[in-house]
């Protein structure tokens, strides 16, 4: 029962350190991508 329990922690610990720092990677490259898009855009509207 405790053995099981432990592998479950381990095992979600292991994924959370993997998913965790890959979606901040991917929400930061979308975050660069609209603020890229919208310095594009916003000199082009002032001419």
């Amino acid at each position: 029962m405790i053995g099981e329990a432990l592998e479950i922690t381990i095992i979600v610990s292991m994924i959370v350190l993997v998913v965790y720092p890959s979606s901040l990677m991917v929400l930061e490259a979308l975050e660069e991508r609209r603020t890229r898009r919208v310095r594009v855009t916003v000199p082009r509207r002032r001419r």
